[in-house]
């Protein structure tokens, strides 16, 4: 994995997602060849973060996404 493009004072990166099974896939199985590759890029930088957000508190982005994926389609 490479962390190019990546500022070099970016050695602290914390990702905010409302997939509550992504935040527990990641916290339960620590080898999971579906997070591996985040696990690898992860370990590069001091510290890296995979926190969940409620869902009440992204409506906006929610409401994007769901428009957008009913436009794709």
């Amino acid at each position: 994995p490479s962390l190019r493009g990546l500022p070099g004072s970016a050695a602290r990166v914390r990702v905010h997602t409302d997939g509550d099974a992504l935040v527990a896939l990641w916290r339960q199985c620590g080898r999971d060849a579906r997070v591996r590759a985040v696990r690898a890029l992860g370990r590069r930088l001091r510290r890296f973060e995979l926190r969940a957000v409620p869902r009440r508190h992204n409506r906006i982005a929610h409401r994007l996404a769901r428009e957008a994926a009913a436009a794709a389609s």
